[in-house]
Parts: C-alpha cells; structure tokens; sequence
C-alpha cells in the first residue's frame, strides 16, 4: 500500500464538499484562514546584504596628549579604566596609600577631608587632569589639596610620576571610540549609610563625532560624628576627531557638601561645607598619537563657587569652628599649549601653561625628553613657573642589565627665584634596586630631601603649625608582583627618622591579591574572580601645633578586603574597610570606624 500524502488527502476533503466544474479543476485554488497562514522565515543577520549591516568601526581617539613615561621596577603605578574600578578605590586617597614614600591621611570616610604628604610634605603632589593643572584654590585648605573633591569616577586612566622630589598624578578622562552605543551603570551601598549611583552613555557617529554623558549621586552619612556628605557630579564631552586632528569641548561639575564633623575630643571639629566645582575646557588636537610630530591646544577654566554655611556662636564655642571669612567665588583660566615627538621609543614634549586670575597672568615653561626601552627608561625635565617662583628639575632612569635584576632612580632640585617663593632651595634624591625571584620583585630604596617645609593640613584645624626639618630620608623595601597563577603580591615597609612631625616613624602595607578569568572552563572570557586582602599599621603621628603641644594619634592596625566577581558584562563587588573593627583616628580626635560597601557595575555595548 502506497502512503497518502498529507496534502493530496487534505485537497481531497475540500473537493468533496465544494461543487465545482470538471474543467475548473485545475484552476481552483483555497487559501487557508489568515491565522494559519506561516510567517515567512526571518533572514539571519549574516545573510543580509552588505550595506544593510551598520558595523562597528572604531574611531580615531580624541586627544593627543601624551602620559610621561614611568620608571617603576615591575608592575607600574598605572591604572587603566577597567583596573580603577576592579581596585575597589573609591578615592585617589585609595591609590596614592599604595605608594611608599605617600603617607595618607583622612578624617573618616568618603566625604572627609583627605590629604597625602610626600616624604612628609603635602605641597610636593600635584594633578594633572587631561594636560591641565588642579591648582589648589580653595582659601579653606591654605594651599593644600583635598582629595576627596578629585572625581576619580570620571577617569579612564590614572599614572603616578615618581619624581625624587614630588610627586605629579596624570589623570585622562574617560572617551569612547566605537560607533555601537555604551551604557553603563553602577550601584553600590553601605554602611554609614553609603550610596553611589553612576550612569555613563557614550556614542562615536560614523563621521567621527563624539558624544559622552555621565553623572554621579553619592552621599553618606555618620548620626554620631557627622562628616558625612556627597553630591551630585556631571560630566559632558562633545566633540568630533580625525585620523589627523580632534577637537572636543568637555566639563566635569560637581557639587560638593559635608556636614560639620565632631572629633572625641571636646572642642574640635571640622566646619561644614558646601560648594560647587567646575573644570572645562576646549581642547584642540593635531598629529598622530604616538607617532611622529603632535600639537595640543587647550582653553581650560576652573572655578569654585563655596557656599558653606557660616558657624554658630555656639557651633564656634563649643566645638572650635572657626568663623569662614573665605571669598566665595575663585576662579582661574589656563591656556596650555603643547607640542611634542614621538618615535623610536623616544619622545620631546614642551609646554607652555598660561594662568590667568585676578587680573594678573602668570607663565610657567616646561620640557620634557624621554626614551623608554626594555634594557634602559630615561628622561629628564625641568620647568620654570612665574607664579610661585621657582625652578625645577628632574631626572630619573630605569636600567635593567638583566630580565631579573633592576635598577632605579632620580635626582630633583627646586630653586626659589624670586619674592614669590613660598619654599625653601631643595635637593632630592631616589636610589632603588630590585631582585626578581621567579615572578616577584623584591626591591630595597631611599629617598632624601635635604630640605623640608610642609604647610599645616588647616582644613583639619586651624591650631595645626608648619613643620620644617634640614633633611629628611626615608628608607623602603617590599615585595610585589605576580607569584602564580593570578595570585600576587604587594607589600612594602617604609621608615623614617623618629619624632618628626606629620610622619610616622614606620608605616607597613601588606596585600595578597588573586585574579582569574578561569579561561579553561569560561574560554570566551565570560567570567572573572578578582581579590585582595591588606592589612596597614602605622605607629602614632605627631601633629605641631602653634601652642607648641602636638597632639597624638594612635596606633592603627587596619585590615581590609575585597572580592568581585564579574558574569559577562556585570560586576558584583563587596569590600570592607577596617574589618575588625579597629578604632583608631588616622587624624588626632577623629574616629575611623569599620565600613562596609557592596554593589554591581554593569555595561554593555548597544
């Protein structure tokens, strides 16, 4: 028996109960309902004609400034994007504490006061965001900056110059180069009532036109000390880049607040504060990154607008706030100008800095030379500012006669030349030398200043004195580098003269970190695992006071951690700080307390 076919049956029943003529037969045709009728197949993507597929080109890079080279042994004080945010650091204050010869200071949590001194100096760091200079302007701080106004979520990249005699933080800002739309968001709380919200949209069009937006929410708060705070910060770039040239318009305004914060000891505290910071800048770019001869144009502005409320009589008796007599709007322009040359693996910038501000204008020069090879990294730089007054000059090298043994280091000199010098002539010096055993480094090194004037942290209290010593020395060593198999090692033990003041004798630093992307069971990259645990101690600090009694913190033994995990294209993360709880004030009266932060960051392309 020969088999019915589904069709021949199903026109055979509707023929039975239709009349129809012999010789229309063949010409009868019954379409089904219009429900039953099957949608025609979807042609895949990749089927599609050519120019019917919008791809994802990438575009030339907006910006042509180039980062000085660095000249640390083993892995490099460097932070990319994606390591700033996997780091856990939530503020600079997180990344400069890394460094030995920085020794870090806050008075609680986020939103506080935070400072860092340089071989016991707070005026030898200075920051550089995009090409231009954050001066420290705000009358509150006395020339000093805080750190905890730096919006280091705006980055996409951070690199620390290990000068001998200062210390100068590049910042870039974040760009985008794909055509495909970026989104990502960040949500992240905790204790002491932490939340952090982050939104980030950028989209390169296919004439080279760039759009970026991004904001930021944080706030935190402490009931029983207060130093709480937070805001709101925006960041936009617009622009439009070439293989040969870019310009862009870009601005990062904050609004910044912080509660006034009581100390345990009675009679002090920090006042509020309130303001609202704004850097932008037009900037115009020309020449081939990396490659042969390049010109950078930029037209910055920086002001801050502080609108803190003033302290009550009672506020003023009872717990030491001074009366703000601050102006209450600061502004400065700057012009930059810089041209450089790269090939070869050696470099030439020169930059001409142009301040303007209360109707004066001041000039300050600097060039700078540079080879960076794998057998030997030199450079030299020197640069003369109107402003302050003062020369300075640097050199530093990185020599490597063998893959496992390094060597490091720089001199700096700064010269006072003229009335406007707040600083006294010093000489600097960096020696540092290195053995790797298998994967790690172990290195030993000095650095010494022959003179050291370092103006009081005012923003922490105005009873605070200058302290000033004829030299200062402070010797280091640790370990750090990978161990193996993604677990690693960073650790370093620093020791200064005893009994100076804004500097502990010794401080100790200790982190064992662990990353993976387990690519033998996840081979696309779809998952990663990244960790650290630390811990830091640091002995008590002296800090003059005009009274001619310093006053004395103590002992701190501090350990933290972090774990994140990331699933394709989201993040979990979870850190502590101070996990056991140990109660200790880093600045003298002010409680460091144990905190918690958790969160996700996702992003995704389109």
């Amino acid at each position: 028996m020969k088999p019915v076919r589904l069709g021949a049956l199903a026109g055979a029943v509707m023929l039975v109960g239709t009349a129809v003529a012999p010789g229309q037969l063949r010409a009868q045709v019954v379409p089904p309902p219009a429900s039953e009728q099957p949608i025609p197949p979807r042609e895949p993507p990749d089927t599609m004609p050519p120019d019917t597929v919008k791809r994802d080109t990438i575009k030339a890079e907006i910006g042509r400034l180039r980062t000085p080279a660095t000249y640390d042994i083993g892995p490099q004080y460097r932070w990319n994007r994606e390591e700033l945010f996997a780091s856990g650091a939530l503020t600079v204050t997180d990344l400069l504490a890394r460094i030995p010869e920085l020794t870090v200071f806050r008075s609680g949590w986020i939103a506080t006061p935070q400072t860092v001194a340089h071989n016991g100096s707070f005026e030898r760091i200075r920051f550089f965001y995009d090409g231009v200079e954050l001066d420290p302007m705000d009358p509150r701080h006395a020339g000093l900056h805080d750190l905890a106004a730096i919006q280091l979520w705006t980055l996409e990249e951070l690199a620390i110059e290990r000068a001998a005699g200062e210390i100068r933080v590049h910042m870039r800002s974040w760009r985008v180069d794909r055509t495909t739309p970026y989104t990502r968001t960040d949500v992240a709380t905790g204790s002491e009532e932490t939340d952090i919200y982050r939104g980030f949209y950028g989209k390169r069009y296919n004439g080279g036109q760039a759009l970026q937006l991004a904001a930021q929410q944080s706030s935190t708060q402490n009931k029983r000390f207060g130093g709480g705070g937070g805001g709101l910060s925006l960041f936009g770039r617009v622009g439009i880049a070439r293989r040969l040239w870019s310009v862009d318009a870009t601005a990062n305004r904050t609004h910044f607040g912080r509660d006034p914060q009581d100390a345990f000891v009675l009679g002090q505290g920090i006042p509020p504060y309130d303001a609202m910071h704004t850097v932008a800048y037009l900037r115009g770019s020309f020449g081939v990154a990396g490659s042969g001869p390049w010109l950078e144009l930029v037209a910055a502005s920086h002001k801050i607008k502080e609108s803190s409320p003033a302290p009550t009589a009672q506020q003023i008796a009872s717990r030491g706030f001074v009366a703000d007599t601050a102006d209450t709007t600061r502004s400065r322009t700057q012009l930059v100008a810089t041209a450089g040359f790269n090939r070869w693996g050696a470099s030439i910038t020169l930059t001409e800095r142009l301040r303007r501000y209360e109707g004066e204008a001041f000039n300050a020069f600097s060039g700078r030379a540079e080879i960076n090879r794998r057998l030997l990294a030199a450079g030299v730089f020197a640069e003369f500012d109107d402003e302050r007054d003062v020369r300075r000059t640097d050199g530093n090298l990185r020599f490597m006669p063998l893959p496992f043994i390094a060597f490091a280091g720089g001199v700096s000199e700064q010269t006072a030349e003229g009335p406007r010098a707040a600083v006294p002539d010093s000489r600097s010096a960096r020696a540092e030398a290195a053995l790797r055993l298998l994967g790690p480094w172990l290195y030993a090194g000095l650095v010494r200043s022959d003179t050291v004037h370092t103006r009081p942290p005012s923003m922490y209290d105005t009873a605070y004195a200058a302290s000033g010593a004829r030299s200062r020395t402070a010797t280091y060593g640790g370990v750090r580098g990978a161990i193996w198999r993604g677990l690693g090692v960073d650790a370093y033990y620093t020791r200064w003269d005893a009994g100076q003041g804004y500097l502990p004798d010794y401080q100790t630093h200790v982190e064992l970190n662990f990353a993976t992307k387990w690519l033998s069971r996840f081979p696309r990259g779809d998952f990663g695992l990244r960790s650290w645990i630390a811990y830091d101690y640091r002995p008590s600090v002296s800090f003059p006071t005009r009274s001619g009694t310093p006053e004395i913190t103590v002992p701190s033994h501090v350990f933290s951690g972090l774990l994140e995990i990331r699933i394709m294209r989201a993040a979990i993360t979870y850190q502590t700080r101070n996990m056991f709880g140990f109660e200790h004030d880093i600045v003298p009266g002010f409680l460091v307390r144990q905190v918690q932060v958790y969160g996700v960051r996702w992003d995704f392309w389109n």
